[in-house]
């Protein structure tokens, strides 16, 4: 295995990993709810990575550009540029910088058969996040596993993977023999790549004994603010 390709399969299983097992999670185990449903921080995820496609597969590109390439590619339904940029706007940039999208648009993820038409409806601010997950998912693993091992653009791709792997502090293989290591500087997602699979890593356990903790139970009283949620608000989890 050439020393792109063995980067390349190493980063793959750790966006498996960490990013699409989260996402799964998010959202298959967790049940769709008026709050708590993990639906914004799923689209947030989701777009990140679109993000880091988009990075991969076109040269020299703006994070906003990455992402709109990325969204373009996933069907007929998604090639609208300017609906993919107002999406990028509205959730990535909102959740972001001020942990809300903006207002306006609405999140669920109800399975396809029960979506009604409402996935990317009133000009794409309705998104079904189950949706945009299931459509990309097969895209990722082409990405992956055709475009970016195309022999005629090696150089190219392996540049590009080099600038994200500087972009996240990760140590580029040498050769084959080092896979067993991907140096990540954070902790909290210093991983182990063997060729077997992803290995994670383990967490340290304290020999303190542990405590439970019992939580008050939250006050019945609303505030303004509260009431004014209540009235205007159209988030939907």
């Amino acid at each position: 295995m050439s020393e792109y390709l063995t980067n390349l399969n190493a980063f793959k299983e750790l966006i498996e990993s960490y990013t699409i097992a989260d996402l799964k999670s998010m959202i298959y185990e967790i049940e769709e709810k008026s709050s708590g449903g993990c639906c914004y921080p799923a689209v947030q995820t989701l777009f990140s990575l679109m993000e880091l496609i988009g990075k991969l597969i076109t040269p020299n590109i703006t994070e906003e550009d990455a992402f709109v390439t990325t969204f373009i590619k996933l069907g007929d339904k998604y090639n609208d540029p300017v609906m993919a940029a107002r999406l990028y706007n509205d959730f990535r940039h909102g959740i972001a910088h001020n942990s809300l999208a903006k207002g306006g648009v609405k999140v669920n993820k109800k399975p396809r058969a029960e979506d009604n038409n409402f996935h990317l409806s009133d000009d794409g601010q309705n998104l079904n996040v189950l949706i945009l997950f299931e459509d990309f998912e097969p895209f990722f693993r082409d990405t992956f596993g055709k475009q970016l091992q195309q022999d005629n653009y090696i150089a190219e791709y392996a540049g590009r993977l080099r600038d994200v792997f500087s972009e996240l502090n990760i140590n580029w293989l040498k050769t084959t023999q080092q896979w067993g290591g991907l140096d990540i500087s954070a902790n909290y997602t210093r991983t182990d790549v063997p060729p077997s699979g992803t290995r994670l890593p383990l967490t340290p356990q304290s020999t303190a004994p542990t405590t439970k903790l019992k939580l008050k139970p939250p006050l019945e009283t609303k505030g303004k603010m509260e009431e004014v949620i209540e009235k205007g608000s159209n988030y939907v989890q």
